[in-house]
């Protein structure tokens, strides 16, 4: 593991993290530093819905002001990454640099010039071969177990709506100039108990 990767591992839990505490704090607007704007979150296990983000912000808002004590305790996840090395880059491409004909300009394994102008390591035009990054995704799954309490103010044990529950969220994260951020979440129960 390089320190890429380490670094990549440490901001996807943060983002679990931050997911949590904007949940349990009620706070909405703070669900877009968890997921991109165009994500889709399936809450149907749970007995919820499946929509965008500003669907399901809504939805949390209305549903869980039932329980105003909230806290979710999430495990260490399983991160795979997937679409890239590990420095995040692909291999390269083959340019039409013979001007669309499909052929790429000899280089020095052809007894042509090569060397950095030919093989397009410049950036530059010329080589017909261009290094293109690769969107750097993760499928990471989490445990978690949730409980929802009908008030911030102490209460037995025992008292009616208290809710408590756990299973995994699978998340498919990818990597944005923002960081890392959750582009589809399914929540699968394990267990639910509702007083």
């Amino acid at each position: 593991m390089d320190e890429r990767e380490v670094a990549d591992r440490l901001e996807i839990a943060d983002v679990l993290a931050r997911y949590a505490r904007a949940v349990d704090a009620g706070e909405w607007d703070r669900l877009s530093e968890v997921f991109t704007s165009d994500a889709v979150i399936d809450y149907r296990a749970a007995g919820g819905i499946v929509g965008g983000l500003a669907e399901v912000r809504g939805w949390l808002a209305e549903v869980l002001a039932r329980w105003p004590g909230r806290l979710h305790l999430i495990g260490a996840p399983v991160v795979d990454f997937i679409g890239a090395d590990a420095d995040g880059r692909a291999g390269v491409e083959n340019g039409a640099a013979d001007g669309g004909e499909g052929g790429a300009e000899a280089g020095p394994a052809d007894g042509g010039e090569g060397g950095a102008e030919a093989d397009g390591r410049d950036g530059e035009e010329g080589g017909g071969e261009a290094m293109r990054e690769v969107v750097r995704e993760a499928v990471v799954l989490a445990p978690f177990t949730d409980t929802l309490a009908p008030s911030r103010e102490m209460t037995a044990a025992g008292a009616k709506g208290f809710c408590q529950g756990g299973g995994w969220y699978r998340h498919r994260m990818i990597r944005t100039p923002d960081g890392w951020r959750s582009r589809e979440l399914v929540e699968e129960q394990s267990w639910r108990t509702v007083g």
